[in-house]
């Protein structure tokens, strides 16, 4: 099966997966890569979350405006 659906890149890393029977683990697999994915691109996730709408030109803590922040 894997052979038919998986591209080549993958098919090795799940026929592993499958040998030792971690299929249950493969999600937090993907989760662990992706976050090292992201760790070599030195790129940072978050989440915002606003009570209210800003017109962007209001100061955060240390009086950054929000649109040179976002920028």
């Amino acid at each position: 099966m894997i052979e038919k659906v998986f591209p080549e890149e993958i098919k090795n890393f799940l026929k592993v997966v499958c040998k030792y029977q971690r299929m249950d683990l493969i999600e937090d697999i993907f989760d662990a890569y992706d976050r090292y994915c992201d760790e070599q691109n030195q790129v940072l996730n978050a989440v915002l979350t606003c009570t209210a709408k800003r017109r962007g030109t209001e100061k955060i803590n240390g009086g950054v405006p929000l649109q040179k922040v976002w920028s």
